[in-house]
C-alpha cells in the first residue's frame, strides 16, 4: 500500500512482525493481539508502531467497519484517526450472514447477563430498604408546604 499509494520505494520500507514482550504473550494468541508490527520508512521519522488486528465486524459496527464497507476486496483505506490512534483497514472478504458462534456471542451474552443481574440486585436491595425504613406520607403537611400564602 505504501509503495502504490504514496510512491515510496520498497528499499525505504523496513517492517518487522514480532510477539509483544509481556506476561500475556505466554497465553494462546487467538485474536492476534499479541502480534506487533514495527514499520520504519527510512528517511522519515518517527518510528511507526502498530498492532495487527484481524476482526470480523458487522457492517457499520464502528468507524473501521464503515471504512471497510467502502472498499473493494483486497483494498486498503487511507490512514484515519480512530479512538486514540491512526488506523489503516484492509478488506479481506465478506462473510455471508450466519448465526454467531458461542465464542463470538460470549461478550454480548456476558454483558446482557451482568445488566440483568445488576437490576435484580438493585430491586432486592430496594425491597429490603423499604421493609427496613418504610415511606410514610404526610399529605396534610405536603398540602400546607406548597399552599399559597394570603
Amino acid at each position: 500500500m505504501l509503495t502504490k499509494t504514496y510512491g515510496l520505494a520498497v528499499e525505504r520500507i523496513s517492517t518487522e512482525t514480532r510477539l509483544r514482550n509481556f506476561a500475556a504473550a505466554k497465553q494462546k494468541d487467538t485474536a492476534g493481539v499479541l502480534q506487533h508490527l514495527d514499520l520504519q520508512i527510512l528517511g522519515l521519522q518517527p518510528l511507526v508502531t502498530a498492532a495487527l488486528d484481524t476482526a470480523t465486524a458487522a457492517s457499520g459496527a464502528d468507524e473501521r467497519a464503515k471504512h471497510a464497507d467502502s472498499l473493494a476486496i483486497g483494498g486498503y483505506s487511507v490512514p484515519f484517526f480512530h479512538k486514540v490512534v491512526y488506523s489503516v483497514v484492509r478488506k479481506d472478504g465478506v462473510d455471508p450472514a450466519r448465526q454467531k458462534t458461542f465464542e463470538e456471542a460470549g461478550a454480548e451474552v456476558s454483558s446482557a447477563f451482568q445488566e440483568y443481574e445488576s437490576k435484580r440486585l438493585e430491586s432486592e436491595w430496594l425491597t429490603s430498604v423499604k421493609q427496613y425504613a418504610p415511606v410514610i406520607e404526610h399529605k396534610e403537611l405536603l398540602k400546607n408546604a406548597f399552599a399559597k400564602t394570603p
